[in-house]
């Protein structure tokens, strides 16, 4: 969160942070990927996950969302909140191929970096397509936080910052 985001919310204003710790998805959610699993358990996703984790590596945390609490917190928010979700998965709902479009979609990335040959890659989402396909596969996916607090920001708190106009 910027010194920006917090005084735009103004004395008494409200920041969000929705955050989901899991890869493939962007922006403002946050993920905790650590429950992520497919079941009846997959011998080759535990190999994936620890690509997909290694591949957000290079950019960014991917399990930023157990911080987001403290982060809002420190950045002197009050009256911090925080939700948590977990959801599962069944009868092969269009999410549950999220390891495949992700995957798919930083294999270049993957490849270049040296943390998995094309050939691994295409062993393993085989599985997880066979996977999805089944009928008797279900996932439990990351958990999404989303927390939330309030700005006691004044105007003479953000005097020195360059702020947008509001809209």
């Amino acid at each position: 969160m910027s010194a920006w985001d917090y005084c735009r919310a103004g004395s008494g204003g409200r920041v969000v942070g929705i955050d989901v710790e899991a890869p493939l998805l962007a922006a403002a959610r946050t993920y905790v990927q650590e429950e992520w699993n497919f079941y009846p358990p997959s011998p080759t996703w535990p190999r994936l996950k620890q690509i997909i984790e290694a591949a957000f590596a290079l950019r960014s945390d991917i399990n930023i969302g157990r911080r987001t609490y403290g982060m809002l917190r420190r950045a002197g928010l009050e009256d911090v909140t925080i939700r948590a979700a977990v959801l599962a998965l069944q009868d092969s709902h269009p999410y549950m191929r999220l390891p495949i479009v992700g995957v798919t979609a930083m294999r270049p990335r993957i490849v270049e970096a040296g943390i998995a040959t094309d050939e691994e890659l295409d062993d393993l989402l085989t599985d997880i397509e066979r996977r999805v396909a089944d009928p008797d596969t279900f996932v439990i996916m990351f958990t999404v936080t989303q927390v939330w607090g309030a700005s006691r920001a004044t105007r003479h708190d953000c005097e020195h910052l360059t702020l947008p106009a509001r809209t």
